[in-house]
């Protein structure tokens, strides 16, 4: 007759029918070694004792150079004349926006002398008045002369009525 192998038959486990060995604590004993060991406490670095010598050493502050007051006046050097000065420049901003002058008089504060004005208009003739009088003589001979007498063919010329100052100008072209 042959003999039967184990009904369990892996290493490490009992044959099946068997109750399994009782798990095996550490033995009792004093418990392990705390972390840090208990005892004095380590010593320390820089060891405890007076501070270490401060640099510089306390005491009156050190002499300032220059020394302390108004700064001594300066002069050029003999013999030379005195340095201009550069001028001082004082930029005035008219307005955030520019001003369109048409042919026609207009309404608005003079930049000037700050009044509310209705500006008074000139004409002179400019570069719009003598191409349209080239034009014509090519076209007519005859009639060359009308745009000197049009003002919608000449420059307009605003200006202040209580400054007499000039404002702006409407070209032609």
């Amino acid at each position: 007759m042959a003999t039967q192998a184990p009904a369990y038959s892996q290493p490490g486990y009992p044959p099946i029918g068997q109750d399994p060995p009782p798990p095996q604590y550490p033995p009792a004993g004093p418990p392990p070694a705390q972390y840090p060991p208990a005892g004095p406490p380590p010593a320390q670095y820089p060891p405890a004792g007076p501070p270490p010598a401060q640099y510089p050493p306390a005491g009156p502050p050190p002499a300032q150079y220059p020394p302390a007051g108004p700064p001594p006046a300066q002069y050029p050097p003999a013999g030379y004349p005195p340095q201009p000065q550069p001028p001082t420049v004082v930029v005035v901003n008219a307005g955030s926006h520019s001003v369109r002058f048409s042919n026609n008089p207009m309404n608005m504060t003079c930049p000037n002398c700050h009044s509310q004005i209705l500006t008074s208009v000139t004409y002179e003739n400019g570069t719009m008045t003598w191409v349209i009088c080239l034009v014509l003589f090519f076209f007519t001979a005859i009639c060359c002369f009308i745009p000197f007498l049009v003002d919608g063919c000449k420059d307009a010329i605003h200006s202040c009525p209580s400054c007499n100052r000039m404002l702006g100008r409407k070209n032609g072209m």
